[in-house]
């Protein structure tokens, strides 16, 4: 926990490191070099041959009040940097350069230093450690300097104090238990996908996760650091573990090419790509798990698209010679002696899809038993039909067992429907599918 408070700290006290500019910080350009580095030196008794050197000796003399202990501004941390600034037309020491002095802060040191005065405790920050599950560790309110001490030391420096006293205040940490708890929830709640193309092959639960993760405090909200060598070690697994081979599959399909029945499953084939290319990946995903945490990674590599063996299965019956032709993909696979429409009840010609498909059926006018039922629609009942393809509202193949006048001028038998011997009858209802093309011709 004082990790992240201390993370913090140093970077508000760096990003407010007030620069003295030796030469003419604080009086005027128009002073002589002498007046000017005489004016730092009757507060820090400095010599000004090295400004950045004598500022952080003097700083071991500096006395400053907090709560009512006394210590020195440089055992709260307080340093000084020598950063050299534009050429001028004057400068101390060297007369082609001007110097800033910066004073910089140590939040660990502070704290150390503070640590003597009774009842001080710094705030500390709330965390998510994980043990077994996410979890929040709770934050602690503090007391903390009431200002900025690298700050408060350059306005006493540049205005020729030769001391300073600071009063401290009850502080609340950065980072909330609140905050951290909806870390810790999103985290639970994580499920990554890893993805070769567009299959899922892997998936990395929250327990996974906190194998490849830490989690760290960045100003006011948590971030999610990838483990280096845990990443690469999943990484280097996954170079096989993710590899799958192509299969292609079977697919009976309509005209424009729309699968229809799929006899042996697809599936496309991933080659990953190298080790070090997956876990560059992992890492910038992974980063972002606290934003998604059902986030998808698209792992590097090759994918091989699956080419599946596509089978366009259509019938033409001619009534002309009372035949039924079967195609596959334009090859006729299949004829079979048939038996159409009857005078009056003509089977119609077009181009129609079948839309309909029954092992077994009773036609006619039939009770649920398949008897005859008078009075009814129709003046026959045949029960039991097998193997029923409709493509023309009541129109379609079927097994016919009451009759065997297939293939000849005179099978003219039913009622509109093409009759089929009854084995030939199941081999169609196998081979064509609701969405197969049929065509009736002369």
């Amino acid at each position: 926990m004082a990790q992240t408070n201390r993370n913090r700290r140093r970077l508000a006290v760096a990003l407010v490191a007030t620069p003295l500019i030796l030469g003419a910080v604080g009086l005027t350009a128009l002073r002589a070099p002498g007046a000017t580095v005489e004016g730092y030196g009757s507060t820090l008794g400095i010599s000004g041959e090295a400004p950045g050197q004598d500022f952080t000796a003097a700083l071991k003399n500096f006395p400053v009040k907090i709560g009512g202990e006394s210590f020195t501004a440089s055992e709260l941390g307080v340093t000084a940097e020598k950063i050299p600034t534009v050429p001028r037309a004057w400068s101390f020491g060297d007369w082609n350069r001007n110097y800033d002095v910066a004073l910089k802060g140590s939040s660990d040191r502070q704290d150390a230093a503070l640590s003597k005065i009774k009842g001080h405790n710094a705030p500390v920050d709330a965390t998510v450690s994980y043990d077994g599950s996410w979890k929040a560790v709770p934050s602690q309110s503090g007391v903390r300097l009431a200002a900025d001490l690298p700050a408060e030391l350059t306005k006493a420096i540049d205005s020729g104090k030769k001391s300073l006293e600071l009063s401290l205040e009850d502080t609340d940490p950065q980072l909330s238990t609140e905050v951290a708890q909806q870390a810790a929830d999103k985290l639970n709640a994580a499920s990554v996908g890893v993805y070769g193309g567009t299959a899922e092959l892997a998936r990395l639960d929250s327990a996974k996760v906190a194998q490849l993760i830490t989690v760290e405090a960045d100003g006011d909200h948590f971030v999610a650091k990838p483990k280096a060598d845990a990443v690469k070690e999943i990484a280097a697994g996954y170079t096989t573990s993710l590899k799958k081979d192509r299969v292609d599959g079977e697919e009976i399909t309509d005209d424009n090419g729309k699968a229809l029945k799929v006899i042996k499953a697809s599936s496309s084939g991933f080659v990953p790509g190298s080790s070090d290319e997956i876990a560059k990946k992992l890492s910038e995903s992974l980063s972002g798990v606290l934003d998604n945490p059902e986030l998808k990674v698209d792992v590097p590599g090759k994918a091989d698209a699956a080419k599946p063996k596509t089978m366009n299965r259509t019938a033409v019956v001619d009534k002309s010679d009372h035949y039924s032709y079967f195609y596959e993909n334009g090859k006729e696979v299949k004829r079979i002696p048939s038996a159409i429409g009857k005078a009056g009840h003509d089977t119609k010609n077009g181009t129609f899809k079948v839309y309909a498909q029954l092992t077994s059926q009773n036609m006619g006018s039939c009770t649920a038993s398949g008897a005859f039922r008078p009075g009814g629609s129709f003046d026959y009942c045949t029960a039991n039909v097998p193997y029923i393809s409709y493509f023309n509202g009541d129109q379609g193949f079927h097994g016919a067992y009451w009759h065997n006048n297939f293939g000849n001028p005179s099978s003219n038998m039913s009622h509109g429907c093409v009759n089929l011997p009854v084995a030939d009858s199941e081999w169609v209802y196998s081979f064509l599918q609701v969405g197969s093309t049929v065509t009736v011709r002369d």
